[in-house]
């Protein structure tokens, strides 16, 4: 996460102008950093029990769900004339908290 967001202000802090290959190339470069995170995603769901791989892989269906919801919901808006700023961030934001919110309340279920 320190080398996605060393490279994510890097890519900010350098100016190239829009559209060129160097805009291009530092645009999509803080997202090699977080390829890591699905190689540990998916070590980790290797590594732990049967109870709590259900919850994680319940949780992330409930974080994909939110994120289709909300991408729907988004594009019906955009649809409807509404210009809905940076709509990918709220895509993204949607699916991120449904995923926290499910893992939350799936740990409590079962901690009961």
């Amino acid at each position: 996460m320190v080398l996605y967001v060393l490279l994510l202000v890097l890519s900010q802090v350098l100016d190239a102008e829009r559209g060129t290959p160097l805009a291009v190339a530092l645009a999509v470069l803080p997202i090699l950093p977080l390829l890591w995170i699905v190689v540990a995603l998916l070590g980790h769901l290797r590594r732990i029990d049967e109870m709590q791989r259900q919850l994680l892989v319940k949780s992330l269906a409930a974080g994909f769900g939110g994120a289709m919801l909300v991408a729907v919901t988004v594009g019906m808006l955009r649809i409807g004339g509404l210009d809905v700023p940076m709509p990918e961030w709220i895509v993204f934001s949607g699916g991120m908290s449904a995923w926290g919110i499910a893992a939350m309340v799936l740990t409590l279920r079962v901690d009961r």
